[in-house]
């Protein structure tokens, strides 16, 4: 409940006017800490390559190096598409700002940010080596390629860009996750103890 697709109407415009963005752009949203090892860099290598000029990267998260990584928009030349808004008390407002959910992670047992994102109803594109690669069925709630790959990325960037196709999604992002519900786990841990006895 916490994380949910209706944030999207809540939040979603007064966000976007707020950090002066595109009512219409697609927004391809980052969340996370440590931006070597969650693919920053592969993420900003794949915008300067795609096709959808008009799409924007945010990235939200702490990162001591994240002045180096400004560095690399700008070498990139996409420095006006990508928006650092560093550490975040709340990340809820731009989970509902966001089209896509992009997180190339070298390595990461199971994200929280994905699981949020999912909530939320965000297709998620993330790497192979993510343990939330699991929850993602590709072309219906999202897509997994290889970490380090910018160029699936930027094809699979570019497919979720597609006018309506994020929002296809929408759906089957949010079911996804719908089995993880605390409640739901709670019983299912109880019930296997009540079994085992």
């Amino acid at each position: 409940e916490h994380f949910h697709p209706r944030l999207r109407d809540e939040h979603r415009q007064a966000v976007r006017e707020k950090v002066g963005a595109s009512r219409t752009a697609p927004v391809i949203l980052f969340v996370g800490s440590g931006y070597e090892r969650k693919g920053v860099a592969t993420l900003l290598e794949a915008c300067s390559h795609m096709a959808t000029a008009e799409a924007e990267v945010w990235i939200v998260g702490r990162d001591k190096s994240a002045a180096r990584y400004e560095a690399l928009a700008r070498q990139l030349g996409i420095e006006t598409r990508v928006r650092f808004f560093g550490g975040q008390q709340d990340v809820r407002s731009f989970y509902a700002a966001a089209d896509v959910f992009c997180l190339p992670t070298l390595y990461d047992p199971l994200p929280n940010a994905v699981l949020e994102a999912l909530a939320c109803g965000i297709p998620v594109l993330t790497s192979a080596t993510s343990g939330a690669a699991e929850l993602i069925h590709p072309g219906v709630s999202g897509y997994v390629c290889a970490a380090r790959d910018a160029s699936n990325l930027v094809h699979y960037l570019d497919t979720l860009c597609v006018p309506g196709a994020a929002e296809a999604m929408r759906t089957a992002a949010r079911n996804a996750v719908q089995d993880l519900d605390w409640k739901l786990q709670a019983s299912r841990l109880a019930t296997l103890y009540r079994d085992l006895c």
